[in-house]
């Protein structure tokens, strides 16, 4: 266990998977399902690639984010909200600045979605976010 509360408290998220769907696209609940169920995969997928990788030292896993990994794949508390692709944009820009780990998802299903469409993004567990995030609708 990690030994500083403090900065576990610190976070405006912990232990959550955030989903953001892409409101502008008007997918249907199922559409919309398929989408979130992609982009989870990768994200458990790519965070346990990491940690399990060999070649990835210790001092290159922040033991906040294994923890905190672990946790959301023991109890899987997952949160879908929705914004306009141009906040989508707009967030990919923050997090790249922010160091916020994040996944996108863009995906082709004729004639609904045009090819390579951005439909969601899902920001790891752990990962600090802003208010904004946190007062978006839910999906």
């Amino acid at each position: 266990m990690f030994s500083n509360t403090n900065l576990a408290a610190s976070r405006v998220v912990s232990n959550r998977l955030i989903i953001i769907i892409n409101g502008d696209l008007g997918m249907s609940p199922g559409l919309m399902a398929a989408q979130v169920s992609h982009v989870s995969e990768l994200v458990g997928f790519n965070a346990a690639m990491t940690i399990n990788d060999p070649t990835v030292t210790l001092g290159d896993k922040s033991t906040i984010d294994v923890l905190e990994y672990e946790y959301w794949r023991l109890n899987p508390i997952t949160i879908i909200k929705k914004a306009p692709s141009a906040t989508l944009v707009r967030f990919i820009q923050e997090f790249q600045t922010q160091k916020i780990k994040y996944e996108l998802f863009r995906d082709f299903v004729p004639p609904q979605i045009p090819e390579n469409t951005l439909t969601c993004l899902a920001i790891y567990p752990g990962q600090l976010v802003s208010k904004e995030i946190n007062e978006l609708g839910l999906a």
